[in-house]
């Protein structure tokens, strides 16, 4: 789910207040595809948490939602060395507006998987 403005339709993420097209504190909570494209991404080589330690080397990317707003995600089940901007992907998980904490950190973590089309 993501944040719609409820006066012009714009669709946001991360949520807040305002409406940064037309200022609106009017907000609802859309569902979304699912699929999105790397837009950029960025290989994590250093341990920078313990809880990360068996991860390193790992993918964090920032993907372009079909709908269009981008979310920063960990990818996972996809070699580094395999990632293309552009290439297509699916399961987005995008967090439900009341989970935005994970194991105690203060962080909603997201997994994006690379989609294979069959």
């Amino acid at each position: 789910m993501v944040q719609r403005c409820a006066r012009c339709g714009t669709l946001r993420f991360p949520p807040r207040e305002l409406c940064t097209s037309c200022l609106s504190t009017e907000i609802e909570w859309a569902d979304v595809s699912g699929r999105g494209e790397i837009f950029s991404f960025n290989v994590m080589h250093q341990v920078y948490h313990p809880a990360f330690a068996t991860e390193v080397p790992y993918a964090v990317v920032v993907v372009k939602l079909a709908e269009g707003p981008k979310m920063i995600s960990n990818l996972v089940d996809c070699p580094v060395d395999e990632i293309r901007i552009g290439e297509t992907y699916a399961d987005v998980a995008v967090p439900e507006p009341t989970s935005l904490a994970v194991a105690g950190l203060g962080l909603a973590l997201l997994a994006t998987r690379r989609y294979r089309r069959t």
